[in-house]
């Protein structure tokens, strides 16, 4: 606002404004001046608008409402985002779940699955040859072709062990694996993993004759049940599986259990598949869990020299969500567009090459880690 004293000589007529409390509401009143023998007056014209005297909640109850909705719709959009790709499995869990319970009005899984021919033919082919070789002959449905650059001559038939190491890309990569191992026509195969979730989840589900098969349970340190600090990638885990999670020290004496269960298994020719680093948002490059020196180093000599050490690693056309977009699009009755996914291998090496007669698994880890990196980066 202009200020203008009785000296002035200015001709410009300014505009005042007045902000004045009338019958308890603020008004904000326009003026303007006029003169009279040089005395200068103003007269207050009539309101602009009015400014209602408001309390903390009324004034601010909009961004109180906004506020509220971005903390309840921001964990509902999150779990949302998952519901596509896990829809399937949860609806078929759910239909086992009421066999379970209810055997006298059994849902049979064969005739639900009657609405998609694929799915039907995927289920009986389970059963007659197992998951492994019923998943080679899904991808050739599905069109998918997996890219295999370097030898597998050393673990490609029934008998042959060997212990896979490699990265995870986006998650599900056991699914491409056992494929590639079912071409093989093999099912003697185990997967190291957390039991009860991702694609260990989906193999209990479909084949759950030979569950236990395919999974060699181990839970990472974070899912102790006296761990004081729960909040980390696991904790939805955590939340649904509280009451069958162990302490600190009988997760520590399970996990070598399993460990020394894959070390028996590759003495009897099976393929052992781990991920060194746990979890697809650690980097492979980073330090590795100590789980495949102590597998190792309970290898007997002559079993070293027998058991191959395949080194692989998924290369970035590889995606959870192309492989699931393949299978729904096959189940709806649709061809699917072809897709590739690269799988790279290392030199092929025997354990006793490798590592020879070390018995420190820190020491194991760390050879197999930087031939790891030699082979890939």
């Amino acid at each position: 606002m202009k200020v203008h004293d009785r000296g002035s000589t200015s001709q410009e007529m300014p505009i005042l404004f007045k902000r004045e409390r009338v019958q308890g509401v603020e008004m904000v009143l326009l003026g303007d001046r006029h003169e009279d023998d040089g005395y200068r007056e103003h007269r207050l014209g009539k309101p602009l608008y009015h400014v209602r005297p408001r309390g903390f909640l009324a004034q601010n109850l909009l961004s109180i409402v906004m506020l509220l909705l971005f903390v309840v719709i921001s964990p509902i959009a999150v779990v949302a985002s998952a519901a596509p790709a896990f829809g399937g499995i949860l609806l078929c869990y759910n239909l086992l779940e009421k066999r379970s319970l209810c055997e006298e009005k059994a849902v049979n899984l064969f005739r639900l699955a009657s609405i998609s021919p694929f799915v039907r033919t995927f289920l009986q082919h389970i059963q007659a040859v197992g998951l492994p070789i019923a998943l080679a002959q899904a991808f050739d449905d599905c069109n998918i072709r997996l890219v295999v650059q370097g030898e597998t001559t050393g673990w490609n038939a029934p008998g042959k062990a060997v212990l896979l190491i490699g990265n995870h890309r986006s998650g599900f990569e056991q699914v491409l694996l056992m494929a590639l191992l079912g071409s093989f026509q093999r099912c003697d195969l185990s997967i190291i993993a957390i039991p009860g979730m991702g694609a260990s989840r989906a193999f209990e589900l479909v084949d759950q004759d030979h569950e236990s098969r395919y999974t060699l349970p181990v839970l990472p340190s974070l899912l102790a049940k006296d761990r004081k600090d729960i909040w980390n990638h696991f904790v939805f885990y955590r939340f649904l599986h509280s009451r069958s999670l162990p302490t600190r020290a009988a997760l520590h004496e399970e996990n070598l259990h399993t460990l020394s269960k894959a070390a028996h298994l590759l003495e009897q020719g099976y393929a052992i598949i781990v991920f060194p680093v746990g979890h697809k948002d650690v980097d492979i490059r980073d330090v590795w869990q100590r789980g495949i020196g102590e597998i190792v180093s309970r290898l007997s000599a002559s079993a070293r020299a027998n058991v191959m050490m395949g080194l692989f690693r998924l290369e970035e056309d590889y995606s959870k969500s192309a492989l699931a977009k393949a299978f729904v699009v096959r189940s709806l009755g649709r061809v699917p567009k072809h897709r590739s996914f690269t799988l790279r291998l290392g030199q092929q090496v025997t354990c006793l090459d490798l590592v020879g007669q070390k018995s420190d698994p820190l020491v194991i880890t760390e050879i197999v880690r930087k031939q790891y990196l030699e082979s890939f980066f």
